[in-house]
């Protein structure tokens, strides 16, 4: 048994990792290690990391639409004109900064700007004209509110949560696959040793059957019986022995590495000790924390805020413009300076309404009843995702309980099978047993065995499944997400 290792994942953008190739001399890996050379080079976690650096850049986004931005413009003229023989010359230049605020969370809006503008007469003269306006737009009807308002950046604060549990699920997913694969290769040596000594035995069995029917104890047909079963057990054998190879090569690749990495195992390999919690509790936590289902939580919460902007969207436009400005005119004193911002000479006040009425707009129409059927179906997929949920944690709980007591019936096997073998032995000294009662022994014996490493690779395979279905698989390999 496997003490528990702490396993540490830091989450960093990464663009191109190479794989690695251990020395010529086959290395121990153990499953903790498989684990972490799988978060390390497997290309669907390289791949989830390096999205989410445009994840955080998207909610980053969305904060920015409520703060205030920035913007500085320059411009530069030269006029050359000829009318009707007269000739006239001018040149200028112009410097706007300007700062806008394009939402708040009632909807209100502002855009500050300044005009610096210097212009050159034919005559020789600069003109410096300053400019500041400010123009304020409020939404009274549609578009008021908080509630409205804040939905781009709620969706976007849950879709942040979606991002993130979709990278969970992606390593959730990628140990769950190295424990399946690494355990059906511990089942595939385990299998391939045992037949590995059925054969052994079987051939030792033959052996002595040749010595028996030498001193003229058995007959010469006996030995046909043990002939054919080792010619079969020598096929299976060569079999087994390709199918261990393919599955190293499913596990690297699994794991990222070069398939030319040569490794062995702990045949030995189990998962960490199971503290089983209640059928009860196993669900409840399972619905707090399946990825698959949290993430169908939070697309239900957005598609509501969906449906509410939808019937926003048919209410009346009445919005409230109040814009004011000074300075800005042209020519020389007094519209000219610095002392044009304040001399009271070139104002501008505006204030205004603007209005309108969406009559028989079928397309809005159609949004709303679009998004409100959207939003009924995510909520029937919601329930059934969730009875689901249940289902799947009763079975891998049930499961769990039965190849569990499955296992000790295992074992129990095995030593009868055994004990009836080496009663089947003692007879064959004596010539009491036919030597096909012994071959058939033998292989109930081999088949015994191997059901027994089959039944232990499922719980293994059952327990990290159920890890994967209540979402503690991170917690019980100590896997922390640096985000």
């Amino acid at each position: 048994m496997y003490s528990k290792k702490y396993l540490l994942l830091v989450l960093t953008s990464l663009i191109f990792l190479p794989t690695i190739t251990w020395a010529n001399s086959p290395q121990q890996l153990n499953l903790s290690e498989a684990i972490l050379l799988a978060l390390r080079y497997s290309p669907f976690v390289q791949n989830a990391e390096i999205q989410r650096v445009v994840d955080k850049f998207n909610l980053q986004l969305a904060k920015n639409a409520y703060e205030v931005n920035y913007a500085l413009e320059g411009a530069a003229n030269y006029n050359n004109n000829i009318q009707s023989n007269d000739r006239s010359e001018s040149n200028g230049a112009s410097l706007t900064p300007s700062a806008t605020l394009n939402r708040t969370p009632y909807g209100t809006s502002f855009q500050l700007s300044e005009v610096n503008t210097i212009n050159h007469t034919a005559g020789g003269s600069y003109y410096y004209n300053p400019g500041i306006n400010l123009k304020v737009t409020q939404p009274l009807l549609r578009g008021f509110g908080k509630d409205i308002n804040m939905i781009p950046l709620y969706n976007a604060k849950d879709r942040e949560l979606i991002n993130q549990l979709n990278l969970k699920n992606t390593l959730i997913s990628t140990i769950t696959q190295v424990i399946n694969q690494y355990m059906l290769l511990v089942q595939a040596e385990n299998t391939l040793k045992t037949q590995q000594i059925s054969l052994q035995n079987s051939i030792a069995t033959r052996d002595r059957y040749q010595a028996l029917i030498k001193a003229g104890r058995n007959a010469p047909a006996d030995l046909i019986q043990f002939q054919a079963s080792v010619a079969s057990q020598q096929l299976t054998l060569e079999q087994q022995q390709l199918g261990v190879q393919q599955t190293k090569l499913v596990l690297l690749n699994i794991l990222g590495l070069d398939p030319n990495t040569t490794f062995v195992i702990a045949t030995n390999a189990s998962l960490p000790t199971l503290s089983l919690p209640s059928l009860n509790a196993s669900i409840e936590l399972a619905l707090h924390s399946n990825t698959n289902y949290q993430t169908q939580l939070i697309n239900f919460r957005i598609l509501q805020r969906d449906y509410v902007t939808a019937k926003d969207q048919q209410r009346w436009q009445l919005n409230l413009t109040a814009q004011t400005g000074v300075g800005g005119a042209s020519g020389g004193s007094p519209n000219a300076g610095l002392a044009s911002l304040s001399n009271g000479a070139n104002v501008n006040n505006q204030v205004g309404l603007q209005l309108a009425i969406p009559i028989d707009n079928l397309n809005l129409k159609q949004q709303t009843v679009q998004a409100k059927n959207t939003l009924e179906q995510a909520k029937i997929s919601l329930a059934a995702a969730k009875r689901q949920v249940i289902s799947d944690v009763t079975t891998a709980y049930n499961n769990l309980l039965s190849q569990k007591q499955q296992i000790k019936q295992a074992q129990e096997a095995i030593r009868l099978a055994n004990d009836n073998l080496q009663i089947a032995y003692t007879k064959a000294r004596y010539g009491r047993i036919s030597a096909f009662e012994v071959s058939s022994l033998q292989s109930a014996l081999t088949n015994t065995q191997i059901a027994l490493i089959n039944t232990e690779e499922n719980y293994n395979s059952t327990i990290a499944n159920f890890d994967q279905t209540i979402g503690i698989t991170l917690q019980r390999w100590h896997v922390q997400i640096r985000d």
